[in-house]
């Protein structure tokens, strides 16, 4: 117990300050338990919070009740707060461990104010970083990304970082330590539980110092990732115009006189993606620069232009509209550079072999008495999901609609998308949602066109 505590404290004493005040997020598990009593033995003054989230019924009540006890034992005052959890997910679009993440941080900003808290103190450790690095490699990243959890960021210390699981689960068992074991991290329902329960426990067969070894890796990573930030910082300040004729606010580099760097690539890598460019833009932008070629890139909130090998980010222009009416008498409307055009007729058997066999995207045939005027024309929005002509009431999200078909971001953003009454009922040419198509049973058919204006 003493050296465990003494290799705590000792790594506290590194991130924060002697008069720190902390609060401890406690969900009843065993590893914020551990911190929970770590910190009770430490002279460093503390409050806890505790989440419920209302996700296991009686058992997520258990867990309030089991932090709430050991708090009133220590002494030690204990905030708690219920979420419903499911329900903002749904008014958020979020996923369940999105919207709880969302909710327990803006709690906790909160309670630090109100209570003049100096950090709020996680329990993450060396296996959860070693995870989050596999995660992140798996998913593809650069190298912040495998630099792992820091134990120190602006708002948020996690002073377990450096002792593995099973470190932690044997000092809580020599301390008699209550906790309560969340059955749901034994669901492979997730990534990051496949990772615990099936992938690290064969690696740590394969070599017992495993997760030591990763999160040795990570940490060579991010002195590497300093050195290189530090390195790209420099060729940015070298290359950066200082007396841009590009719009106020905007960024613009002139690549002349570093377009055959080797690492060309790694480099408009560091300078973009802090704007939210995708990888998959990057070699597009690279070829643009070495070809002296024009091109425009969009990401959700910045625009990328190339000209004569110099490269300008700036911030993009709402002076679009993002939405527009389309009331029942109007037969033409505008929008993002189109024109819409609409014309009801009778259903017949040769009309109805027509539609069938239609092959122009850009005209739309819909069964009129399934639509609700007026209908809106507007751009995707994030959340977006449709059930595409043909996949019988399957539901898809426009975005994964659009990565098959290699669509992407700069391209996606200016493709129209018609609605009614919320329900989007045509990604303007490409496909109409299955739920308003022509049947046999229709009796008066809309026909939309697109044309697209110069």
């Amino acid at each position: 117990m003493m050296e465990l505590q003494k290799r705590f404290e000792a790594g506290l004493a590194a991130i924060i300050d002697k008069d720190a005040k902390i609060l401890l997020t406690t969900s009843g598990g065993v590893d914020s338990m551990v911190m929970l009593k770590l910190f009770a033995e430490s002279k460093i003054k503390f409050e806890v919070a505790h989440c419920n989230f209302k996700l296991r019924g009686s058992e997520s009540d258990g867990d309030e009740r089991l932090v709430k006890k050991a708090c009133s034992l220590l002494n030690v005052p204990f905030h708690s707060i219920k979420f419903d959890t499911k329900k903002y997910a749904a008014a958020n679009n979020l996923s369940i461990q999105m919207a709880a993440r969302e909710m327990r941080y803006k709690w906790f900003d909160e309670l630090i104010k109100k209570q003049k808290l100096n950090f709020i103190a996680t329990a993450h450790h060396a296996d959860d970083n070693a995870e989050t690095f596999l995660i992140n490699l798996l998913r593809g990243t650069g190298l912040a990304g495998l630099s792992g959890i820091k134990m120190k960021t602006e708002s948020i210390i996690r002073p377990l970082l450096r002792f593995s699981k099973s470190e932690l689960t044997e000092f809580a068992k020599e301390q008699n330590l209550k906790w309560r074991d969340d059955k749901s991290n034994a669901e492979n329902k997730y990534l990051r539980n496949n990772l615990r329960n099936q992938i690290m426990p064969l690696l740590q067969k394969i070599n017992t110092q495993a997760v030591e070894h990763i999160n040795h890796a990570a940490l060579n990573i991010e002195s590497a990732n300093i050195l290189l930030g530090e390195y790209i910082e420099q060729l940015k300040n070298d290359i950066q115009v200082s007396n841009s004729s590009a719009d106020k606010g905007a960024l613009e580099y002139n690549f002349k006189t570093i377009i055959n760097h080797k690492q060309l690539t790694l480099i408009v890598f560091y300078i973009v993606q802090p704007y939210g460019f995708k990888n998959s833009d990057i070699e597009n932008i690279c070829e643009c620069l070495r070809n002296k070629s024009g091109k425009r890139f969009e990401s959700e909130n910045f625009v990328l232009q190339i000209y004569n090998q110099h490269l300008i980010i700036s911030k993009c222009k709402e002076d679009k509209p993002t939405s527009i009416l389309w009331h029942a008498k109007t037969k033409k409307v505008t929008f993002g550079g189109y024109a819409f055009t609409s014309e009801v007729k009778k259903f017949d058997d040769d009309f109805f072999k027509k539609i069938k066999s239609n092959s122009n995207n850009s005209v739309a045939y819909f069964d009129s008495e399934k639509l609700v005027f007026p209908l809106n024309v507007r751009c995707w929005q994030k959340g977006d999901k449709f059930s595409p002509l043909g996949m019988k009431g399957q539901i898809k999200k426009v975005s994964d609609f659009f990565v098959d078909l290699h669509i992407n971001f700069e391209n996606k953003k200016s493709i129209p998308i018609i609605t009614t009454q919320d329900k989007i009922i045509w990604i303007a040419g490409y496909r109409i949602d299955d739920n308003f198509k022509v049947t046999i049973n229709s009796r008066n058919i809309l026909v939309l066109t697109m044309k697209f204006e110069k």
